[in-house]
């Protein structure tokens, strides 16, 4: 009995020491005591990197408008149905037009007379300050003068013959001016007066023959005084002869009231017969340099003041031209045309109808479709107008369109405290897919911010962060599993999206870098490093 009893002491401390053991190996097993932590690899590659942002909104028509009347009038043709396709300019309806077209014509009259007038001033201009016209006055004045002159010198001294000879005096001691106003009490100045016109006219007439001289051989300033000398010399010599002429028709009228013959009447009569002779000739002289002149000085100022003659013209012109165009502009409006290419919708009218200013004749609705869509303050910073776009709805499965960032809102909206702005997005020209898609739907959209070729990357697990330093941990000598923790690398990053990151520095292509760190644990649980891009709504 006793050796049973040892036997089976011996028995049970075996299957104690059995279970001990077996305990401490499940224990050891469980807590990991004696296992290595072991690392996830990854490789630098060089690659491309696309980064996007993504916005969920609805479709809507590019463009709308109401087509509306200008004017008034009749309708006399329709050019389009409702549900047709039109291009841009396309004619959708027109009114009479007839009143229209005839306003153009006037215009159009009115402008051609006014660009002729101007023509024709310039024409004249160019004569003018060719010497045309003004040549042909000079030379009409010299003839004139040339006439003038070749008689006056015998017209004046038969003046003094008539003025202050004494053939009327009988013992001579008056001459006759003094003898004629001796009659007269009211001429009792005028031999003296007539004594200093006379050697006034001498005077100017040695002065206006010099001119004559030179005008002959000189240039238009010289014609045009020599002119205008001769003018003040007719004038001079008219009151001269006036002067006189009243005298002797004073004793004239008196023997002829008094029916009286006077012992010298034949020389009476002829002293006033000639100073009416002399006095007809000096005023045509007179009358033909006072034309002369006139029309010299008249063609001179044209030429000063042809410059704002011909700026008062242009602007007429141009106010023919704006006329013009109004009438133009006018007769477009009784054609309604599309504004642009698109689809005829709600056209309710008919030929002989009659319309008014403001009438609604119909809908343009564009085939040109957009995406209008909501982006938070982060994202919107950073897409820009001619971004490209991938589209896809909800309503139509499978379906994906390209299109770009038509336009981005300068003010964005605040909604319990939360900032958005929205974005419009143009589908390029995918006649099939654009069909399908309705004005209304709900579409999401993914907007290419950045795309990056040939570049190192790795995945954004890799990357983290201490302080201001990005940073990688690697070996030097890559393994699965190390007592020794890996080296920490700095890099430096440039762009990111949801699954890589580009490395700008720090890295070469190929290097073995650590993405994920396992540690064996009583619960056996994968630790993943953290990284500083997560969930940023990016892609790769």
């Amino acid at each position: 009995m006793k050796k049973y009893f040892q036997a089976h002491k011996f028995i049970s401390t075996l299957i104690i020491l059995v279970l001990i053991v077996a305990g401490w190996r499940i224990v050891r097993a469980w807590s990991g005591t004696g296992n290595e932590t072991r690392y996830v690899f990854a490789k630098v590659e060089r690659g491309d990197l696309i980064s996007s942002v993504t916005g969920t909104g609805q479709v809507s028509t590019s463009n709308q408008i109401e087509l509306k009347s200008k004017v008034s009038g009749d309708v006399v043709y329709i050019g389009a149905v409702n549900g047709q396709a039109v291009g841009v300019g396309a004619l959708i309806v027109k009114l009479d037009d007839r009143d229209a077209q005839k306003a153009v014509r006037d215009a159009e009259v009115n402008l051609a007379s006014t660009k002729l007038a101007l023509e024709k001033t310039k024409l004249q201009q160019d004569q003018q300050l060719r010497g045309d016209i003004l040549n042909k006055n000079y030379e009409d004045g010299l003839a004139i003068l040339a006439n003038l002159y070749g008689e006056f010198a015998t017209t004046l001294d038969a003046l003094d013959k008539i003025f202050f000879d004494t053939d009327l005096s009988d013992n001579q001691d008056k001459n006759n001016i003094e003898y004629y106003a001796n009659y007269n009490k009211a001429f009792a100045d005028v031999p003296q007066h007539l004594e200093q016109l006379y050697q006034a006219t001498k005077v100017l007439y040695q002065q206006s023959l010099a001119d004559y001289q030179l005008a002959k051989r000189g240039s238009g300033n010289d014609r045009a005084e020599a002119i205008q000398s001769a003018y003040d010399l007719t004038v001079k010599t008219a009151e001269l002869i006036k002067t006189g002429r009243d005298v002797v028709r004073n004793l004239e009228d008196r023997l002829t009231d008094s029916g009286a013959v006077h012992t010298k009447q034949t020389t009476i009569t002829s002293h006033s017969t000639d100073l009416t002779t002399y006095a007809t000739a000096i005023d045509d002289y007179l009358k033909d340099l006072l034309i002369i002149n006139n029309t010299i000085n008249s063609q001179r100022d044209t030429v000063e003041t042809y410059p704002l003659d011909s700026q008062a013209q242009e602007l007429t012109i141009k106010q023919r031209e704006n006329s013009l165009l109004d009438a133009r502009e006018n007769l477009a409006d009784y054609s309604i045309r599309a504004p642009f290419s698109g689809l005829i919708t709600k056209l309710d009218i008919k030929k002989t109808d009659s319309v008014s200013n403001g009438t609604i004749i119909g809908t343009l609705v564009t085939r040109q479709k957009i995406a209008e869509i909501s982006l938070n303050e982060v994202d919107a910073v950073k897409i820009k107008v001619g971004n490209k776009v991938t589209l896809t709805f909800d309503a139509v499965e499978g379906l994906s369109l390209t299109g770009v960032v038509q336009e981005i809102d300068l003010l964005g909206t605040i909604t319990q405290g939360v900032v958005t702005y929205n974005v419009k997005i143009s589908f390029d020209l995918q006649p099939s897919g654009n069909e399908q898609v309705k004005p209304g739907m709900s579409a999401s959209a993914e907007i290419i911010t950045e795309v990056k070729q040939n570049i190192l990357t790795v995945p954004n697990s890799a990357v983290k962060v201490s302080g201001q330093t990005n940073y990688v941990e690697m070996f030097d000598q890559p393994r699965l599993s190390s007592l020794t923790p890996p080296r920490r690398q700095s890099v430096e990053i440039g762009v990111a999206n949801d699954d890589s990151t580009e490395i700008t520095s720090g890295l070469k292509e190929g290097d073995e870098i650590v993405i994920r760190t396992i540690t064996a644990q009583t619960t056996p649980t994968t630790s993943a490093a953290p990284s500083i891009f997560g969930g940023s709504g990016n892609r790769r």
